[in-house]
């Protein structure tokens, strides 16, 4: 990989606020045509053109800035920063929401849902979270947030007349408060005791210091739980179910993935930035995963909601995530980033057949036992869905399994014998709820539902879930190449 250092002035802000200024151009377009072009078309005429702009947007963006992913390209000032790990974020943040827009064409189509609200929204969404991504100062990571924020209360709360969407929006907003006041204080108590916020000074005083105050310490525990809070891992859990049931289905899969990537990214930039507390680092990281994997573990066995059950599963594998990150090594980040990547395609996958069965009246599927239904109405689409349960549950030669297994050597080349025993535990158990599913959807005597035979599906859906159903099967025979690319991404610009 190439090395490139460029210093901030006018002729580089187009090259690193690419992303952002054609966001901004689609939120202006399409609030432009909400006010004076929506009435004068039909609404599935709308659905095409707000969709087919927005998907447009994206691709110019990812063609963009796709050069550049092999350049360890350096372009920072006193707010923000950018290398060639961020250029490979943003364009799998980018192939994400592209998914999810492909894959929601029936779902928009067929449900009446307000378009012209929530496309802008995900913009001003992705905006805010690519902006967290570039921060190089504290309070600009704070503001980057509060945007995204704001875009995500709305996102929620997009079913106008559903008690669950309030609920779930209003749960999410005091949380965000909570996040606000928590992390504020944090930078408060750290800018007291160093008089700057700028990562780059701050590792520069953490590196040649080596007597800290307890206050810095609080403050940057403060900022640490700030974070975690974002990825709802315990104890700061309680918002996840509520919004999976109360938020529409596009704007759940949304929050579901992309909000996560973003503040992995940034936990990780947090780790490596506090080095000097590794100690206390690696205890609470670990415990907090732990317990998130016990709790999300228990509780999904006894959920009987498919959305809540997708909910507590994300808490195990964030909690999974966290204990890669608080490893301290290279094989650990990598890992922990492997299986990001892969959670993040799988669960676009399961958001994508939700939608393909709520695009219709009377097919929505809301509980496991709804499952038992999937095999006369497509055999194709149970088969997917099938094969990505069993691939959350890390079953060979299927994609989970190469995060887990990868998870679990970093854990034992560590000398974290105990930690590996119990997270074996915890998998099988957790194997238990995913296979549920399983037996729904093929070992459960089937209802004679009429209305529930041979469902319609899109080319463009089909493409979307026939992309994913490849990526779970070949990832297992054609690992090396992406392991050995993600290991040098890691490599250069953390250590």
């Amino acid at each position: 990989m190439k090395k490139v250092k460029i210093a901030m002035d006018f002729h580089t802000l187009h090259i690193f606020f690419f992303c952002e200024m054609f966001f901004l151009f689609g939120i202006i377009y399409l609030y432009f045509y909400k006010i004076f072009i929506y009435d004068k078309f039909q609404y599935l005429d709308t659905v095409k053109e707000s969709l087919s702009f927005t998907i447009f947007l994206l691709t110019c963006t990812f063609l963009r800035i796709y050069p550049l992913y092999l350049v360890t390209l350096y372009i920072s000032n006193d707010a923000f920063f950018v290398n060639s790990f961020i250029w490979n974020v943003q364009l799998f943040i980018l192939i994400i929401v592209l998914g999810i827009l492909l894959g929601s064409y029936d779902y928009f189509s067929n449900n009446k849902l307000p378009i012209l609200d929530i496309l802008p929204l995900i913009l001003i969404g992705l905006f805010g979270l690519f902006l967290v991504l570039k921060s190089n100062n504290l309070i600009v990571l704070y503001f980057s947030i509060e945007i995204q924020s704001i875009a995500l209360y709305i996102l929620i709360a997009s079913k106008k007349f559903s008690l669950y969407t309030m609920e779930a929006s209003l749960k999410y907003f005091i949380f965000s408060i909570s996040l606000t006041l928590i992390l504020l204080l944090g930078i408060g108590l750290i800018y007291s005791e160093l008089g700057t916020l700028d990562f780059i000074e701050l590792n520069l005083i953490f590196v040649n210091t080596f007597e800290y105050s307890f206050i810095t310490k609080i403050g940057i525990f403060f900022i640490l739980f700030g974070l975690l809070l974002k990825l709802a891992i315990f104890p700061f859990h309680g918002w996840i179910a509520d919004i999976y049931l109360g938020a529409n289905l596009v704007s759940i899969t949304f929050i579901a993935i992309v909000p996560k990537i973003v503040f992995i990214v940034v936990l990780i930039k947090l780790v490596f930035l506090i080095s000097f507390l590794k100690f206390e680092l690696t205890i609470l990281l670990n415990v907090l995963g732990i317990i998130s994997i016990l709790i999300g573990t228990l509780i999904g066995l006894y959920e009987s909601k498919i959305l809540r059950l997708i909910a507590f599963s994300s808490m195990v594998n964030i909690g999974h995530i966290l204990i890669s990150i608080s490893l301290y090594n290279i094989e650990g980040i990598v890992a922990g980033c492997y299986m990001m990547l892969i959670y993040s395609v799988l669960i676009l996958g399961i958001f994508i057949i939700l939608m393909s069965y709520r695009s219709y009246e009377g097919w929505e599927l809301k509980f496991i036992t709804n499952l038992v239904e999937m095999i006369s109405s497509n055999k194709l689409m149970a088969l997917t869905f099938a094969l990505l349960m069993l691939s959350l549950a890390g079953i060979p030669p299927l994609a989970g399994f190469c995060g887990k297994f990868l998870f679990f050597t970093a854990l034992l080349k560590q000398g974290e014998y105990l930690y590996a025993i119990i997270l074996f535990i915890s998998n099988v158990i957790t194997a238990i709820y995913y296979s549920r599913t399983i037996r729904f959807i093929y070992f459960t005597s089937q209802k004679q539902n009429v209305n529930f035979k041979n469902l319609p599906i899109s080319i463009v859906t089909s493409f979307c879930l026939s992309l994913i159903f490849f990526f779970n099967f070949l990832l297992f025979f054609f690992q090396a190449p992406l392991l050995l690319f993600l290991t040098n991404l890691i490599l250069i610009n953390f250590y």
